[in-house]
């Protein structure tokens, strides 16, 4: 399992960023279900998947009350702060070094999985813990994004 890009200061800004912002939504006991869902259908998911996030200036803030005007739902389960740090930074990563999109990756491991293997593999390098993760999800980290996203459609589209 190889990944496309090294960690570099690119990397620990985004996924420190990301972390932050997460751990913040538990922090103002946002649903936890709710603020991935929607941070990840933002402009901001997007640039910092696609790495122009830095080409205009965005302030944490800025960025988190956006998100949080998106949702109306109040109820639902909150993660711990120290849990949603650690999949903002996990998720993160995984996004950077793979070179792949964080909604890709979320349709494949559910925000649930994530809170449930904090325990056991937070205190793991992120890597090892991606790579745990990935070989019990069943998912190939050596195959390209565009060939998950060709696998993910043909899956969802219907055969005539």
């Amino acid at each position: 399992m190889s990944y496309s890009r090294d960690r570099d200061e690119t990397c620990f800004r985004l996924c420190k960023m990301q972390a932050r912002l997460f751990e913040r939504s538990s922090v103002e006991g946002i649903p936890s279900y709710f603020f991935v869902k929607s941070f990840v259908a933002t402009q901001y998911a997007r640039k910092m998947d696609e790495l122009t996030i830095f080409d205009e200036v965005y302030s944490e803030d800025e960025i988190f009350q956006n998100v949080k005007k998106r949702i109306n739902i109040r109820r639902g389960t909150v993660y711990s702060p120290a849990v949603m740090h650690w999949i903002g930074y996990l998720l993160r990563e995984w996004s950077y070094r793979y070179n792949t999109y964080t909604s890709l990756i979320l349709k494949d491991v559910s925000l649930d999985y994530l809170a449930g293997v904090y325990q056991p593999y937070h205190s793991l390098d992120v890597l090892k813990a991606i790579k745990l993760i990935a070989v019990d999800r069943g998912i190939n980290l050596d195959i390209t994004p565009e060939e998950r996203l060709r696998k993910i459609l043909l899956k969802t589209m219907p055969i005539f």
